[in-house]
């Protein structure tokens, strides 16, 4: 089986969806780029979404984001605070947003920072 969870999506397809996001969100169409073309990862393969729980916008620019962070930039507290505010800039409600920020450090503290 493949391990491409995006199989039939292309970097190009990836900056078309998050422009389409930026309608109603406020999102840097030159970081949309950025991360989208990035060489040091490949986001058909990498990206997974936001994980335990359903991206409201799939594929939801805060989680690829985030996504990204952490495989490009090592992920952190900082990465994680960014996505918090990446989640309330879309809309989501602040209870729910410190909720998965919550649960992202959880992750990070229990497991991913000892496989780094």
């Amino acid at each position: 089986m493949s391990k491409l969870r995006y199989k039939y999506w292309t970097r190009e397809d990836f900056v078309d969806h998050f422009m389409r996001q930026r309608a109603d969100h406020p999102v840097d169409p030159e970081e949309i780029q950025m991360v989208c073309m990035d060489p040091r990862w490949d986001p058909e393969a990498e990206f997974n979404g936001c994980n335990f729980v359903q991206d409201d916008l799939h594929p939801f620019w805060p989680c690829f984001r985030h996504d990204y962070d952490w495989i490009v930039n090592g992920g952190g507290i900082e990465y994680d605070r960014t996505f918090r505010e990446n989640l309330i800039k879309f809309g989501m409600n602040r209870l729910r947003a410190w909720a998965f920020f919550f649960g992202v450090r959880l992750g990070w503290n229990f497991y991913y920072k000892w496989i780094k």
